[in-house]
């Protein structure tokens, strides 16, 4: 069963616990990416020709630099990256047609 990928939550607003959570089934997102309101990228997942694409459940990507390295996925980026609350993640396809996106 595939399920294509989705924004399902995000924090915006606090930068110290700012994240997107994407969910899918079955579901690969080589080249697709996550940005913000003003497009710039908060994440491209790289083609990687693996698994490690393969959204199969809840991925939720925090922005922070010192997260514990139990975080599985977490994007070293400037403190506020998403503007302030009402700013949004948008998630965009491998052709950047917009999938989902969601306001914090």
């Amino acid at each position: 069963v595939e399920q294509q990928a989705k924004i399902v939550a995000v924090n915006i607003g606090a930068t110290e616990d700012e994240f997107v959570q994407i969910q899918g089934k079955n579901w690969l997102i080589d080249d697709w990416t996550i940005t913000n309101g003003k497009g710039e990228v908060f994440i491209k997942f790289i083609q990687t020709f693996s698994t490690s694409n393969h959204l199969n459940g809840k991925w939720t990507i925090y922005t922070r630099c010192d997260l514990s390295t139990t975080i599985l996925r977490y994007v070293c980026k400037d403190k506020e990256f998403f503007s302030n609350t009402g700013d949004k993640a948008v998630l965009k396809d491998e052709s950047g047609n917009v999938i989902s996106e969601m306001t914090g």
